[in-house]
């Protein structure tokens, strides 16, 4: 499947225009596959930024071990993971503007 997209959905390079020679954004979704995450940790080195996604499995909070099963990694260049981080801020914003604040 491809959908055509808005440029505000995708994420732009600094600066925030789209490049002249860039036309319109053709997404495919053939491969797609969701995962549910609630552990993620996050690494860099000075090339790239790495963000290690899983579960955590152990569901009894008395056992003195954690049981997290690390499922995907994501590597991003950092200013890729810059312009994922200003996109999460945002959506993070509109959501806890029609749900409330998250505390954490």
């Amino acid at each position: 499947m491809t959908t055509n997209v808005q440029s505000d959905a995708v994420s732009i390079p600094s600066g925030g225009a789209r490049p002249p020679s860039v036309g319109a954004v053709h997404v495919t979704t053939d491969r797609l596959t969701s995962s549910y995450c609630n552990v993620a940790t996050v690494n860099s080195t000075r090339e790239e930024v790495v963000l290690s996604l899983g579960i955590n499995q152990d569901w009894d909070r008395a056992s003195p071990e954690l049981q997290v099963a690390l499922l995907k990694r994501i590597v991003m260049s950092p200013h890729g993971a810059k312009r994922f981080q200003q996109r999460l801020a945002q959506v993070l914003a509109e959501y806890e503007r029609r749900h409330g604040e998250l505390q954490v």
